[in-house]
């Protein structure tokens, strides 16, 4: 029983080793099928764990090569898809939505631990930031009161400074 138990525990412990998946036919056909669905899927967390699970095995990689190449090929156009829908989210600027559009976007990339846009992904950071801290100031100028308005109009000859802050913030706010 004891001997049972631990073949059980080292089978269980191979086949996590393996990525999942064992060295049999059967191994080779569910390997198969789970990427080919995570090929249709939206998911590329699905794909890009399927591909690692399979890469994981080498019986199963040397079995499905071709089908994890063009895995491989559809993983790489989804992740260029997404990096240029984050670079298209910075430049949006006229969008009002910007900075949700930006935050999923972002999201889904950090998800993902795409790597090498080091760079373009704390630009969106630091673009984030930004909109966020706009948002922020959007929402002050929409809570002054009357009592604010009304003592801004009441200077006759205001300071030429404050017009221009005036007219500047006229025109953040539209």
């Amino acid at each position: 029983k004891s001997q049972a138990l631990s073949r059980a525990k080292a089978q269980i412990a191979a086949k996590r080793m393996l990525g999942g998946y064992g060295n049999d036919n059967k191994a080779i056909s569910s390997a198969r099928t789970n990427l080919q669905k995570a090929l249709v899927g939206k998911s590329i967390k699905n794909l890009q764990t399927e591909i690692s699970n399979i890469k994981a095995n080498t019986k199963v990689l040397s079995a499905l090569k071709k089908d994890v190449g063009q895995a491989e090929m559809v993983l790489r156009s989804k992740t260029d898809d997404l990096v240029h829908k984050l670079e298209a989210a910075m430049n949006d600027k006229t969008n009002p939505k910007q900075k949700e559009t930006l935050e999923s976007i972002l999201d889904d990339v950090t998800a993902l631990g795409i790597t090498g846009y080091d760079d373009l992904i704390q630009n969106a950071v630091e673009k984030l930031i930004h909109l966020e801290h706009l948002k922020k100031l959007q929402a002050m100028i929409a809570n002054l009161n009357q009592r604010t308005i009304a003592e801004i109009k009441s200077f006759k000859n205001p300071h030429p400074m404050l017009i221009i802050v005036i007219q500047c913030v006229f025109l953040f706010i539209g």
